[in-house]
């Protein structure tokens, strides 16, 4: 591989830079009054829903979606277990 001209090579990296730079403020930019909006909610840390909700053993065994699925979904994180050994596909 050819060495790039030190002139050209460091213009170049330093604007990618500022360009990266630039894309991150815009996103933050961008998600700040919703950010603000949470922080400012005085009822912030008592917020909850399904997907918050801890769930028991018992509970993960009755929801259907992992009954139809067991079988596609072998060795990953939340498969179910059966008789200590993840449930895999065959």
């Amino acid at each position: 591989m050819k060495l790039e001209n030190p002139l050209v090579f460091y213009p170049k990296r330093a604007i990618e830079a500022v360009s990266v730079a630039i894309s991150w403020a815009r996103l933050f930019l961008k998600f700040r009054p919703a950010m603000k909006r949470v922080l400012a909610d005085e009822d912030r840390r008592n917020y909850s829903d399904l997907a918050l909700t801890p769930t028991s053993d018992i509970e993960e065994q009755d929801m259907e979606l992992i009954q139809v699925f067991k079988e596609a979904i072998p060795k990953t994180h939340g498969a179910p277990v059966v008789a200590g050994k993840v449930v895999s596909a065959k």
